[in-house]
């Protein structure tokens, strides 16, 4: 079963202090303070309500109206066989039988977004045949290798179904997923297709994560010292110096099927590194985190096109659309016009097809229509489904939270987390009296907790030439201030007075800074591209003996020959 959080390194149990209820107006009494937030799903549906784009809004509605039109009488989708329901027989956009779970969900999943009792019917249906297909070990899927993401899917739908629409029969088979997710993760790490083998890789674990933050919000127990581990995982597979994401460790493209390579080359999307940036935004990593904010230069850099085949990628598009709807509005807006432009101009208007996707891009073989317009759909619901600050959502408006679910919405985290260890007091009233709508902002910091003790293990393990400085430099700051007053705080001083002695260190942390800088400026396309790579040209000189000079110097040839990705 899925583990109980461990105890948080820092004493967080929140009692309310008097200075900070005398912030605001008079508190009203726990119960209407507790009730001034709105449901989960009322909030989505007010957000929905929101969008009056009325071309993004009707592109969803055939969409969905498409998937509808293709559940199975007894509730499911089927992968391979979905053309039955137009009288004609398997063709190219058939994908392959075994993932009938996966691709269930994800219809589910889009019908779920729209917060509409409309769908109601269809997901009742969808749903009870997920709990149908679950094994004694809480495992939905088949035998097939990359089963995992089938289940990590529906075990999402699962939890966010219960969590929605709060139908009691389905808490035991979320239940049930979450801990075989538990049980599947590698220890010290994150996933991949095997049962705890040590692998990992960002596509499974972004999912996974997804699911495991989403039983978090529903009220279930996950363990935050996995998740943690899972996190610090993502992290280390994050280059620091341009802030995107591997597929299994920094530098490394998105993966394909075998020889798609040239049909659909990695470089022409950030898949991963979108991926990354969502699972943070959702275990309540701020935006402004550099990794966070510089990932998303890299994503905006490369936005979604209709007119050109091998860039096209659901998938990307799906883990971008869902992070930068979680970004500062100028950074969401500029990738929601290039994928509001991009998608309906790629929908289907006629024939049986009317409203769907083509699955046309690098893993359209394998998931087929109900997957390509499942993630298109879901792509452009992001605006409402995903809700931005989400450790703040559950918060209430009035009252003496009010503040700190604030600076969550701002966006101020650290701040946050002084507030929220200021105002608690081990075993104070407050703890008792908020402790269920606290409890996933006490998780959210005790993961990150987890997170930098990892990763500054995994520093202290590495040889001298493979240490990041900049990364460790990063780690420090953010374990100074969320571990204040426990272990973990006083370490990251302790730490941070010794760097500050080493020359050479301090030397690789400035050109990392200058570097990634230079980076998010060229990603972004702002300022003068030539003036820029003369900056690159500069720092690779200037600072020849350290790990960023060298990089500069192979960024420099590459964006001269036109090679870099832009």
């Amino acid at each position: 079963m899925v583990r109980p959080p461990r105890a948080f390194a820092v004493a967080l149990a929140i009692n309310v202090a008097a200075d900070a209820a005398a912030q605001q107006a008079p508190p009203a009494p726990p119960a209407a303070a507790v009730a001034a937030s709105k449901s989960p799903l009322a909030e989505r549906a007010a957000r929905r309500a929101d969008c009056h784009d009325t071309k993004v809004l009707a592109a969803i509605r055939d969409g969905l109206g498409w998937l509808r039109s293709h559940q199975d009488e007894d509730g499911g989708w089927d992968c391979d066989g979905f053309c039955k329901h137009d009288n004609r027989p398997k063709g190219a956009d058939a994908g392959e039988a075994h993932h009938d779970v996966g691709v269930t969900a994800l219809a589910l999943l889009a019908m779920l977004a729209e917060a509409d009792p409309l769908y109601d019917a269809p997901i009742q249906r969808g749903v009870d045949w997920l709990t149908r297909h679950q094994g004694t070990d809480g495992f939905m899927g088949t035998t097939s290798l990359d089963a995992v993401y089938d289940h990590a899917i529906a075990t999402l739908v699962l939890v966010e179904g219960y969590d929605l629409l709060r139908l009691e029969r389905w808490r035991a088979a979320a239940a049930a997923g979450l801990a075989h997710l538990d049980k599947r993760r590698s220890r010290g790490a994150a996933w991949r297709y095997g049962f705890a083998d040590g692998d990992s890789d960002m596509s499974v674990t972004s999912w996974c994560i997804e699911a495991l933050a989403a039983g978090v919000a529903a009220g279930f127990e996950v363990d935050a010292t996995a998740v943690g581990e899972a996190l610090g995982w993502v992290d280390g597979a994050t280059d620091r110096f341009d802030c995107r994401t591997g597929y299994t460790r920094p530098r490394e493209g998105s993966a394909r099927r075998v020889g798609d390579i040239d049909r659909f080359p990695a470089y022409l999307g950030e898949a991963m590194t979108a991926a990354a940036i969502h699972v943070r935004l959702l275990l309540g990593i701020e935006p402004a985190q550099p990794l966070v904010e510089g990932g998303a230069a890299a994503v905006n850099g490369l936005p979604p096109h209709a007119d050109d085949p091998k860039a096209l990628d659901y998938y990307y598009w799906f883990h971008a659309s869902q992070a930068m709807a979680q970004m500062p509005k100028p950074t969401a807006a500029k990738w929601a016009k290039a994928l509001d432009a991009a998608l309906p101009a790629l929908q289907e208007h006629s024939g049986a097809d009317a409203g769907s996707w083509a699955p046309a891009d690098p893993w359209g073989q394998a998931g087929g229509r109900i997957y390509s317009t499942a993630l298109a759909v879901l792509s452009l619901q992001a605006r409402y489904r995903v809700a931005p600050a989400p450790l703040a959502q559950g918060l209430p408006r009035t009252g003496p939270l009010a503040p700190l679910r604030d600076k969550l919405l701002r966006g101020e985290r650290l701040a946050a987390f002084e507030l929220f260890a200021k105002l608690g007091r081990p075993g104070g009233a407050g703890a008792d009296e908020f402790g269920g709508v606290l409890a996933p902002v006490r998780w959210s910091f005790a993961v990150e907790c987890r997170a930098l003790e990892r990763e500054l293990a995994s520093h202290d393990a590495a040889k001298p030439e493979d240490k990041d400085w900049l990364a460790y430099a990063d780690m420090l700051e953010r374990a100074r201030l969320l571990g204040r007053g426990a272990p973990l705080g006083a370490d990251a001083e302790r730490r941070l007075q010794e760097l500050k002695k080493d020359a050479k260190a301090q030397r690789e942390i400035d050109s990392g800074q200058r570097l990634r800088a230079l980076r998010e400026k060229l990603d972004a396309h702002r300022g003068d591209r030539s003036k820029l790579i003369e900056q690159v040209e500069k720092l690779a000189d200037d600072f020849a003996d350290t790990n960023a000079g060298k990089l500069a110097r192979w960024l420099a040839a590459q964006l001269h020959s036109g090679g870099a990705r832009k």
